[in-house]
């Protein structure tokens, strides 16, 4: 078995992995209208997640995922 890429959590200037959680109230890509793919065994679910801590809430400020279609940025294609 291939181990996966796993989410990163940075709190106080350490960065962390997150490992074995069921995602309960972190970023849910089906919420999402994106259908990301893998492109590698160490990432089955195509999309990576990077979180910060501050003043005891929660932020996403880093998503690497994977699509079929790209989508354009700011008006362009990258």
């Amino acid at each position: 078995m291939t181990g996966q890429f796993h989410d990163q959590f940075n709190y106080n200037g350490k960065s962390m992995k997150l490992v074995g959680i069921d995602r309960t109230g972190l970023f849910n890509i089906d919420d999402c209208a994106l259908v990301p793919f893998s492109t590698c065994k160490a990432c089955w679910r195509g999309f990576l997640c990077i979180y910060n801590i501050k003043n005891n809430l929660l932020f996403l400020t880093g998503l690497w995922i994977n699509l079929y279609d790209p989508l354009p940025i700011q008006g362009q294609m990258l």
